[in-house]
């Protein structure tokens, strides 16, 4: 699980980061037919689900990182039941149990802007050539701009059912959120894969339909309970005055224009995200106690200095206070345009945020407030919960928590 902390590449996926160039999502998805060229043969992948054939990455749609790591932790698993939450039109409300033995493809969607409510529209007509009454077509409209769906209904016309999840429960148990995609499900009821191209979907749902039924086909659940949830790390309650109080909290997506150093591997690590740059007098009186935690704790921690100034400003900030790449001993990156900060409400810097490996913040303050008691604490608490593992399947993100 973890935070993936990229510039060009990605050393790992797990919770989101985005730079200017994102890297590939590193999937080597097949599917078990040659089919139109979107189909090979280089072998099949499990997450602890069903051993099923993937789909070749070329027929997949560029995502963000971590929406295409959400939608690959379902595949392989049974499409999860539809939570009664869900608000129906077009259809009387359905069962999952009574779309046994059909291929269902579900389009996510949202009024709120041009290019997503035609989204349902488009997959309708790209698979209106495929006449199989065993097809199945669902548009699952997110919580974003659902008060205003009936409004949008009585203008427009969307030939399929669509599910109105209004407290984004679906969408976190498919793992689909903000960017539209769609998800393919198998005869079994196997998520097969989601984020199709268009010109690669016909394709797709054509092979699906064509694969039997295997009444015998052992198709697993992804289970409720998280036992990381068992795992207790230290509780502070110091006040926070300068930034939004996350302590206990999802931490926001992480979001990095640019490395300046090389990009960091936090695999079940802790993260610790200096907010700071060259001007400020505190933030360079803090990098010696930076550099002390970060090469105690080198092999639990990934720190990260962020600054949001330009990197042209940035570099002259250095140059004026005599500040070099060695002096740092932890990575350091740029955010100009301040998304992180803003995310974070940062009235004053520096001001340092402490993330466990769940992307759950932990910690808040001032650096120089960050004992190594502290980051002790919370680092052996990390430890217990890599060592637990974590609950298979997307990681919510409607319902934070």
């Amino acid at each position: 699980m973890n935070m993936p902390l990229q510039s060009q590449t990605l050393e790992h996926t797990g919770h989101p980061a985005r730079t200017r160039q994102p890297g590939p999502c590193g999937l080597h998805l097949v599917l078990a037919v040659l089919m139109a060229g979107w189909i090979s043969m280089a072998g099949s992948a499990q997450s602890d689900g069903q051993d099923v054939p993937r789909l070749e990455a070329k027929c997949l749609d560029r995502l963000k990182p971590v929406d295409r790591q959400a939608i690959d932790s379902i595949t392989g698993w049974k499409l999860p039941e539809i939570p009664g939450t869900i608000k129906w039109y077009n259809q009387g409300d359905l069962e999952i149990d009574s779309l046994d033995g059909k291929v269902i493809v579900i389009q996510s969607w949202t009024n709120g802007h041009s290019a997503a409510r035609r989204m349902p529209l488009k997959v309708h007509k790209i698979l209106s050539d495929v006449e199989d009454d065993d097809l199945v077509l669902l548009a699952l409209h997110t919580p974003a701009d659902g008060s205003k769906l009936e409004a949008f209904l009585e203008r427009a016309e969307i030939p399929m059912p669509i599910m109105l999840d209004r407290k984004g429960t679906y969408c976190d148990a498919l793992g689909v959120y903000r960017q539209p995609v769609n998800i393919v499900v198998d005869r079994n009821g196997v998520v097969r894969g989601g984020g199709i191209k268009a010109t690669a979907l016909p394709d797709v749902v054509k092979m699906l339909l064509a694969e039997e039924r295997d009444p015998d086909a052992e198709v697993r659940q992804l289970p409720t309970e998280d036992p990381m949830d068992k795992v207790e790390f230290p509780e502070f309650k110091d006040r926070i005055s300068n930034a939004r109080d996350l302590r206990g909290r999802r931490a926001p997506d992480m979001w990095v224009d640019e490395w300046l150093t090389p990009t960091p591997n936090a695999d079940n690590k802790v993260v610790v995200l200096d907010f700071w740059a060259t001007w400020c007098p505190p933030c360079r009186a803090s990098i010696p106690h930076m550099n002390t935690l970060s090469q105690k704790f080198a092999n639990d921690v990934c720190a990260v200095g962020l600054s949001d100034e330009r990197e042209s400003n940035f570099e002259q900030g250095l140059r004026k206070h005599n500040l070099k790449a060695r002096d740092f001993k932890y990575s350091l990156a740029l955010d100009p345009n301040k998304r992180m900060k803003d995310a974070f409400q940062i009235r004053g810097i520096p001001h340092v945020v402490v993330i466990s490996s769940d992307w759950i913040v932990r910690w808040q303050g001032h650096p120089m407030n960050l004992s190594e008691s502290i980051l002790n604490q919370i680092v052996t608490a990390n430890q217990d919960l890599a060592s637990r593992g974590g609950r298979p399947g997307p990681k919510p993100r409607w319902n934070k928590g």
